[in-house]
Formats: C-alpha cells, structure tokens, sequence
C-alpha cells in the first residue's frame, strides 16, 4: 500500500472514531426528548438539604408528579411561580407530587428564590442539566406530568397560568385517566 493510501486509511478512521466518541457521548443523549406515551426518564437529584430524591420513590408514594424545570434567571419561571405554588395545594389533596429542578442555576439563588416565594415542595438542583437533557428541554420553564405507571402524559412548553381551569385538567386527566394511554401502547 501506497504512503498516501495508509495516511488516508489512517484519517479516515480517526475521522469515525472522533465522530463515534462525539456521538456516543454528546448526541444521542441530548437529541432524545421524550415524547407522551414514553417511559419517563429516572432520575436521582439532591434537594437544597442534601437529601438524594429520585423519580422512583416519588411515583411510589403518589399517584402522580408534576415537574416543573426553572432557572432562577428566567423571568418567565419567576412569573408563573405563584399560580404553580397555588395550583400544588390542590395537587396535594389528589395525592400528585410537585417537584421543582432548578437548572443552570447557581445554589444559592435557587436558595433565594425559594425563600421569596416560600416553596415548600421539593426543589432539586440538577448542576450538571443531565436530568434535563434526559427529559429533552429546550428551555425554561418546561413541565411534565407523570402517571403512577411511570408515563410521561403531558408537557407544558413555556410558562403556564397554573390558575386555569384547562390546564388544572389537563394535569388531573394526565394522570387519573393516563392508564388508557398506557394500555393503547401496548395493543
């Protein structure tokens, strides 16, 4: 074999070897977004106390989860906080979980955050965004609804007037009437 042909062989698979180890490790990971009807991602995030909370325990103990990702930079997150904490009083009579994942956030604005508003609910920081790339967002506020069985049923893009009727319903309905969508997939 020529010189010119090894040196061809020989970058021509540096080529695919950079373009496997790029893909293996950035693209297929972060170009995933779940869709409804998917299998939530899981997860396993630390709260502001320390305390390692992950998905699975949560849909143990409730019927459902609401999760909310913000960043305390977002004027859109901040706006629609208080609609939210109001909308998870009622959450917490249907036995529904609302959870915040604070990304891109440093802690100890997230810390104030909570203070200002007086978030009483879970509020996870997630450093690294692995847990939002899992979910695939595109930017903040975005918020899913989880079912029982694990199922992603509803994703709200952008900020959200918690207050609604439609939106309350389409939360209560995603995860109390979320079982047929589940059985319908597996037809």
């Amino acid at each position: 074999m020529s010189k010119k042909v090894k040196a061809l062989v020989i970058i021509g698979g540096l080529v695919l070897a950079i373009g496997w180890a790029f893909y293996s490790s950035y693209l297929k990971y972060s170009l995933y977004m779940p869709e409804v009807g998917d299998r939530a991602p899981l997860f396993s995030l630390k709260d502001l106390k320390g305390q390692e909370i992950s998905l699975q325990e949560l849909l143990k103990e409730y019927n459902g989860v609401l999760i909310n990702f913000l960043a305390t930079w977002c004027p859109p997150c901040l706006d629609e906080l208080p609609s939210l904490l109001d909308f998870a009083k009622e959450l917490t009579g249907r036995n529904i979980a609302l959870v915040f994942i604070a990304g891109d956030s440093p802690r100890k604005d997230v810390e104030k955050i909570v203070k200002k508003f007086s978030i009483k609910v879970p509020v996870l920081l997630d450093d690294t965004g692995k847990v939002g790339e899992k979910f695939g967002i595109t930017g903040y506020p975005e918020s899913f609804v989880i079912n029982k069985q694990g199922i992603l049923m509803k994703k709200f893009i952008g900020p959200q007037d918690w207050s609604s009727t439609p939106v309350k319903s389409a939360v209560i309905q995603a995860i109390f009437h979320g079982g047929l969508l589940e059985r319908k997939r597996q037809d």
